[in-house]
C-alpha cells in the first residue's frame, strides 16, 4: 500500500520535493509505530527554540561547530535521551571535531559516543541540527534509506510508457512544467514508437 501510495503521488512531484515527500512517509509511519516522538518532530520542522539567556550555563565551546547551541540546551531540559548533552559536547569537543570533520555520505548516522549512536535514527537527526544543519538532508535520505528502503531514496522514474498505462480517455495526463521545460518531442517519439495518431493543439501564451 506505501509503495502504491508513493508511486501514484510521487508522479506529480518536482524531483527536488519527492524525498522530502519521503521522509514525511517514513517519519508517520515510525510516529505509528512509537518509534518518533511528534515533539521532536516539530521542533525539527519549527527548528527554533526560545530560551532565557539565563538557561544557557555553560557558554558554547565552539560556535563554529555548534552552530545551534541552543538547540542542544533545548533537548537537554526537555527530552531525557539528552540529559548530558550539554556536558558532553563540551567534554568532548575534540572527537566531535573529528567525527564532523571526516563525515560521508556512507554511514553517516553513525555518531561519536556509544550513548548518541544508540539513539533512535530519527533522535539522531536533531544532532546534525546542532552540529552539521549543512549535512542535514543527507542524513534525511539515509534515515529514509534506512526506514523504508532504496526504493523510496532513488525515487520512481517517470516514463511516458508506465504513465501512459495509468491513463484512458477519462484520465488524462497532465505535464506540470518548469521553466524551460518542454515534453512534446519526448511526446511525438512516444506516439511515433506506438504508432499512434498525434494531433497538438497550440493554446498560445499568456
Amino acid at each position: 500500500m506505501t509503495q502504491v501510495i508513493y508511486k501514484n503521488i510521487s508522479m506529480g512531484l518536482f524531483a527536488r520535493h519527492k524525498l522530502l515527500f519521503s521522509f514525511l512517509i517514513a517519519v508517520q509511519i515510525q510516529i505509528q509505530a512509537g518509534l518518533v516522538d511528534t515533539k521532536l518532530f516539530k521542533l525539527m520542522v519549527n527548528q527554533q527554540v526560545v530560551l532565557d539567556p539565563e538557561q544557557i550555563a555553560v557558554p558554547n565551546p565552539d560556535p563554529s561547530l555548534y552552530q545551534n547551541y541552543p538547540l542542544a540546551y533545548w533537548l537537554q531540559l526537555h527530552h531525557p535521551q539528552y540529559s548530558t548533552l550539554i556536558q558532553d559536547l563540551s567534554d568532548h569537543l575534540a572527537l566531535f571535531k573529528t567525527w564532523a570533520a571526516s563525515l560521508s555520505n556512507t554511514g553517516i548516522l553513525q555518531l561519536p559516543l556509544e550513548k548518541y549512536d544508540a539513539l533512535l535514527p530519527f533522535e539522531k537527526l536533531l544532532l546534525f541540527q546542532v552540529m552539521r544543519p549543512e549535512r542535514q538532508m543527507i542524513a534525511i535520505d539515509e534515515y529514509i534509506r534506512q526506514s523504508l528502503g532504496e526504493h523510496y531514496v532513488k525515487g520512481h522514474p517517470n516514463s511516458l510508457d508506465s504513465v501512459f498505462g495509468e491513463s484512458d480517455k477519462y484520465t488524462p495526463i497532465i505535464f506540470l512544467l518548469e521553466s524551460g521545460a518542454d515534453p512534446l518531442s519526448s511526446i511525438v517519439s512516444f506516439a511515433e514508437a506506438r504508432k499512434a495518431q498525434l494531433i497538438t493543439v497550440s493554446l498560445g501564451q499568456g
